[in-house]
């Protein structure tokens, strides 16, 4: 998937307090992603980030 500059622009860098796949790959507590906002939402529902 690419990214345009304004899609960049939107992301947000996150701290996982639990274990989370994200685009395939496995990360642990404490790794940082950065994420869409709607994505940031549903970590947030499913306990993964505060």
């Amino acid at each position: 998937m690419s990214h345009t500059k304004a899609q960049l622009a939107d992301l947000v860098q996150v701290t996982l307090k639990q274990p989370h796949t994200h685009g395939g790959q496995p990360h642990k507590e404490g790794d940082k992603l950065k994420v869409r906002p709607d994505q940031v939402k549903r970590l947030k529902k499913h306990g993964k980030i505060d």
